[in-house]
């Protein structure tokens, strides 16, 4: 989330060359399926050496485009006022963002942060290619190979998928305040 409101931010009140390429890659990024990236996302792992490692499942769901897309229009429609306020007391950017931008930004962070953190739980593609062994395996990948002697076994299945999805029912009972306070201020619609 830190990387993600930071680039936000950059891209929303910062004027530099290149900001509308940036801008357009990024949403390009948005538009590709993650399921294109797997056979690439897979060789580089490889050539790193990181197949069934946590590793493997951690780093390629650290950049999340989506939230970088979602902090920008968060930002862009915080008052120009509260920069222009900030400025005539001498305030940097660096000083906008981490004392002014940042505490406003308190429910989309945790709306992202939730939304991310769901997004990331629920994956199946990506561990199920690079983790083979079962002690590292996600809940999703567990449950898709989930096997009796005969044949497939329905009810420790659900009972499993229900294990799965109880942390996330949890958390989102703990912060669905935030998440709709969040969603609402981020100008997305559903």
């Amino acid at each position: 989330m830190l990387f993600a409101s930071m680039a936000g931010y950059a891209l929303s009140k910062l004027r530099f060359p290149g900001r509308r390429l940036v801008f357009a890659a990024m949403l390009l990024g948005i538009m590709v399926p993650p399921q294109v990236l797997v056979v690439p996302i897979f060789q580089m792992l490889d050539g790193m050496g990181l197949l069934n490692t946590y590793w493997a499942v951690i780093f390629p769901q650290v950049p999340t485009v989506i939230a970088v897309f979602v902090f920008k229009q968060f930002f862009d429609g915080l008052p120009k006022e509260f920069d222009e306020a900030a400025r005539i007391d001498g305030a940097g950017y660096w000083k906008i963002y981490r004392r002014i931008v940042m505490p406003l930004s308190g429910p989309i962070i945790a709306a992202m942060a939730i939304i991310t953190f769901v997004g990331t739980w629920n994956n199946l593609i990506l561990p199920l290619f690079v983790v083979s062994n079962p002690e590292l395996m996600t809940i999703p990948v567990g449950l898709a190979t989930v096997q009796g002697s005969f044949g497939q076994r329905y009810a420790d299945i659900q009972a499993s998928a229900i294990l799965g999805a109880l942390p996330l029912i949890i958390l989102y009972m703990i912060f669905q305040r935030r998440i709709i306070e969040g969603v609402a201020g981020s100008g997305l619609k559903g």
